[in-house]
């Protein structure tokens, strides 16, 4: 593939591919689907290979800050997120029990995503939604666990 990411002609390519150790798991977290007829648990397509893979809707608490342990953390994302405020959070206790103050972060450009609504319109008429703004994956946001 070249610079371009364009496909080379009479070219080879690989996929790698990631295969969870037993007991690992992917959390993923989803708003604005409350209303929609989700099961609690079930089989899924996953990845570009639509693999079967099961699901379980879990209830998950904010992450702990411990000031005594350490007073700085980093936060890396793996994958595109959205927050209100573009690439600030609009409120960290969302994400963690305990006050938290920014002290730095390494921001690129903006990733703009878009998608479907399909729960809203199944014949898929209408059920575009809007792009966003994303912060991209491989962001470090660096902050400072505050004295309670």
């Amino acid at each position: 593939m070249g610079a371009a990411r364009v496909v080379d002609e009479g070219m080879l390519y690989e996929a790698g591919f990631v295969r969870p150790c037993d007991g690992v798991g992917l959390l993923v977290e989803m708003e604005g689907y409350e209303e929609a007829p989700w099961k609690r648990s079930g089989i899924l397509h996953l990845g570009g290979e639509k693999r079967m893979a099961s699901f379980t809707m879990e209830s998950v608490e904010p992450l702990p800050v411990s000031p005594a342990k350490t007073d700085r953390f980093k936060i890396y994302f793996v994958t595109p997120t959205y927050f209100e405020n573009g690439w600030l959070p609009a409120d960290w206790s969302r994400f963690f029990a305990g006050p938290v103050e920014l002290v730095g972060a390494a921001v690129n450009r903006y990733e703009t995503l878009g998608g479907f609504n399909w729960i809203s319109d199944p014949n898929g008429s209408g059920a575009h939604r809007p792009a966003r703004r994303y912060v991209p994956a491989e962001v470090y946001i660096i902050s400072k666990a505050m004295p309670s």
